[in-house]
Formats: structure tokens, sequence, C-alpha cells
């Protein structure tokens, strides 16, 4: 009889241990994305009666590049980049990297403009687990490797409006005992720089820029966080001169990130694993006192 019950301990703890083995630790992740869409360009004439029509001249001195990189740290050290660039302003951009632990993504939709794009975006996630970790990062700009010029006229004002978003999101945040952190963020920006007939520089710039790291609750816990944005933003110049001004423009998304917490198993799989414990202490007891 005691063997019996021997042989059921033992297939019930194995049974707990199987359960929670087979469910695996969970993912932490840490994720961002970043997107312009729908930018325009506005001249406004601030002096109607100058006889100047308003105008905007550009040369493209940059080229529509997207470009991203993983990496992914487990039993093998993996990275994988791309870098592609549009020549021209015709067309359209698309890169994707998908790791065991880390993915990255970019797009673009160029224009011919001084912008060089309608819409861009970037986004990533970075895993981590018992095993490894990954990190991402990924841009898309309309001007690379240098700002695109313009030359705009007398009394005139320029102003580049887009549509933006950005999102950055943890899951852990910060692992207290091993010292170890998840990250993420997500940047747009905009900035025009501009000098005048008499060599002032006047300029203006705008950007969004999330960051999720952890938050630490009341009981002292840590959790992760997730931060978001959605808005216009714009940039603009304005040439108060009776003479055109010349300057620089450029515009980009990138995002990066980072999980390297330690993953830790679901609370189901500790649910069954606890079990498991209960009835082998269960056994031992009712060994004891049959002893007795």
């Amino acid at each position: 009889m005691k063997r019996i019950a021997r042989s059921t301990l033992a297939a019930a703890c194995a049974a707990a241990v199987v359960a929670v083995a087979a469910a695996g630790p969970a993912h932490a992740a840490a994720s961002s994305s970043a997107t312009f869409g729908n930018l325009t360009i506005t001249l406004t004439d601030l002096d109607p009666n100058d006889g100047i029509a308003p105008s905007l001249i550009y040369q493209a001195d940059a080229q529509p590049t997207i470009m991203g990189e993983t990496r992914s740290f487990g039993d093998e050290f993996v990275q994988h980049t791309f870098n592609k660039v549009l020549v021209g302003q015709q067309g359209g951009l698309n890169g994707a990297l998908n790791d065991e632990l880390a993915s990255s993504n970019a797009s673009l939709t160029s224009a011919v403009t001084l912008a060089g794009f309608s819409s861009a975006s970037a986004s990533g996630k970075a895993l981590s687990t018992v095993d490894g970790n990954g990190r991402y990062f990924a841009e898309a700009t309309g001007q690379d490797p240098y700002m695109n010029s313009f030359t705009l006229s007398a009394n005139t004002m320029m102003t580049i409006t887009v549509n933006g978003s950005a999102r950055a999101q943890t899951t852990i945040g910060y692992n207290l005992d091993a010292f170890q952190a998840e990250e993420a963020n997500a940047h747009l920006f905009l900035d025009i720089e501009a000098y005048t007939d008499n060599g002032t520089y006047v300029g203006g710039y705008q950007e969004t820029t999330l960051q999720a790291l952890y938050e630490v609750k009341d009981d002292g816990s840590v959790v992760g966080q997730t931060q978001s944005w959605d808005g216009q933003m714009s940039a603009s110049f304005s040439n108060k001169t009776g003479q055109s001004a010349s300057g620089f423009f450029v515009a980009d998304v990138d995002v990066s990130g980072l999980s390297s917490v330690a993953a830790v198993p679901e609370p189901e799989t500790y649910a069954m694993l606890m079990a498991g414990l209960a009835l082998v202490g269960w056994g031992a007891k009712r060994a004891k006192r049959r002893q007795a």
C-alpha cells in the first residue's frame, strides 16, 4: 500500500514538474514605434504689397533613407542590419528584420518636396528570456547623410506641418535582484536652420521624445511603463527681409530599445508548481503519521 502511495505521489510531482517546464518562461518585452504622416509645406506672404510672390526652391542634397539593426544575445551573438537608400525622390522604401529576440522595421513614402517624404515610420521590439536578450534600432528620414537645402523668397514664412504618433512600452521594466532593465524609446524630429542675408541665424525645431522604463508601485513591486503620444508637429521660418534667405531642413523618426530582464514564469505556472509542492508536503506528513 505504501509503495502505491509513493508511486502515485512521485507521478503527481513529475506531472507538476513537466507542466511547469512545458509552460516555459514568459517573454519580457520592450517595444516602440514612431510615425510621421500627411506632411505639408505652407508658404505665407508676409508683405502682399512688395510685389514678390512667395516661392521655395530646394535642392535634394540628400536621399530618403531607412535603416535598422537587431542584436540578439543568446547561446550565440547574432546581429543583423539594413540600410536602404532611394535614389531620387520617387517611390518608397521598406525594411524589416525579425530575429529570435529582436525585430526592426522601417518604411518611407517619398515625395518630391523639401522634406523628401510624405510619410515615414519606424518600429522595433526586443525580448528577453532566462537564456538571452535582444536590442533594436530603426530610423526613417527623407534626408541622409545631409540636410536638404532651400532658398526662401523675401518676406515669406515657411511652415512645415506633420501628423505624428509615438509609442513606447516595457513589460517588466527592471529586475531589482539582478540589476537588469528594459528600455524603449521613440523620437520624432523636425528642424529648420536658416540664415538671413546678413548672416543672422534664424530657425526653429520641434521634437517629441518618449522613453518607457519602469515604475515602482506602493507595495515595492516593479512594473513596466507605457508611454504614448499623438498630435501635430510643426517647424517654421520667417524671412522678414527684402532678400531671399537660404537654409536647411531635416526630419526623421527613430526608435530604439532593449530588454535584458530575466523572464519570469506566468502566474498559472507558479500555481502548478505550488500544487505539486503542496502534494509532496501532504504525502510526507501522511507518511509520518502512519509511522507514528
